[in-house]
């Protein structure tokens, strides 16, 4: 830490993780540092942490985004029904393509093309740009042709970051909505979205917890929120999408862990939620809200004394 740094005033930045519709959770946190009077300086956020990271950065209040997430159906999110039916209707379909017996126009690469959630993304933002956000956001998604890391930020943050983070494309003429967009993009679930001629999926896939990235914005504590955890029996796969995303979890999870460097970590542990799983929204703002008020002591502690030496904690 340079001495400099000691004498100014700590800031937060919040790295939100991915983990599919368990992502409510993050609402719970970004509600309890309100409460607590701790402005939030910067935001990073992946797959569905870039949802709420997003929207947060656009200007929506937790209580907004509590009232519109939680006002959410199914054909709110897919393009299609997804249900038992429909996987093995699209199953089939998949199978007699492989074996010549029925011709579609183009590869079938997901459940959904995610064009509904596209549109909803798009209303949300309002339209804006990186440049536009009061608050400075960063939004990782994965190219599935080269495996490269992708982040999307500002302008004016997009120096900095090519600069500390070499082995990423860094993007930052992407309206928000597109960025988000690709950040969610689930594999087998929704298609990857086309960016600049990149295919772009799901950002769990390179960077599940964006903590790397929050300093590169000018945060100087670092607070991630991991949505993953594997404690215990999570239950039997329901379905064939829920099967995908946990596949996804696990690989996310060990990633997150080999990368982690955040000064403190929230695990709300609703890593396990389905994708189908509507009705758990509340149940996972809940427990978002229960570990952000566990950690509170521990960052007002860190916000306090900025030149004490720091250690990772999760709560």
């Amino acid at each position: 830490m340079q001495l400099s740094s000691l004498w100014r005033k700590p800031k937060i930045g919040l790295a939100l993780g991915s983990g599919g519709l368990g992502g409510a959770a993050h609402i719970g946190v970004l509600k309890v540092l309100a409460e607590a009077g701790l402005p939030i300086h910067a935001v990073t956020g992946t797959s569905v942490g870039a949802v709420v990271g997003g929207l947060y950065a656009c200007g929506w209040s937790p209580e907004d985004m509590r009232r519109q997430l939680t006002s959410l159906t199914v054909e709110d999110l897919y393009d299609e029904p997804v249900n038992s039916r429909a996987v093995v209707r699209r199953g089939l379909s998949y199978l007699f393509r492989l074996i010549g017996r029925r011709q579609k126009a183009g590869p079938l690469l997901a459940f959904t093309r995610g064009d509904r959630i596209a549109g909803h993304l798009r209303a949300w933002t309002g339209g804006r740009t990186f440049a536009d956000l009061p608050v400075p956001l960063a939004v990782v998604a994965a190219d599935l042709a080269t495996g490269q890391r992708v982040i999307f930020t500002s302008p004016a943050a997009s120096r900095r970051m090519r600069r500390e983070h070499p082995d990423a494309v860094v993007l930052d003429d992407v309206p928000v909505w597109l960025a988000l967009r690709a950040s969610m993009s689930i594999p087998g679930v929704f298609e990857p979205a086309e960016v600049e001629g990149r295919p772009l999926a799901d950002g769990g896939l390179v960077d599940p917890v964006p903590d790397g990235l929050v300093a590169s914005l000018g945060a100087t504590v670092t607070v991630a929120v991991s949505l993953e955890g594997f404690a215990g029996d999570s239950g039997p796969i329901k379905d064939l999408p829920h099967l995908l995303s946990r596949a996804v979890d696990v690989m996310s999870l060990t990633i997150a862990d080999l990368r982690a460097c955040a000064d403190l970590t929230i695990r709300p542990g609703t890593g396990d939620v389905g994708l189908l799983e509507l009705e758990r929204l509340p149940d996972c703002i809940r427990a978002g809200e229960e570990a952000a008020r566990r950690a509170l002591p521990h960052l007002q502690r860190l916000l306090r004394k900025p030149w004490a030496r720091r250690t990772t904690g999760a709560w």
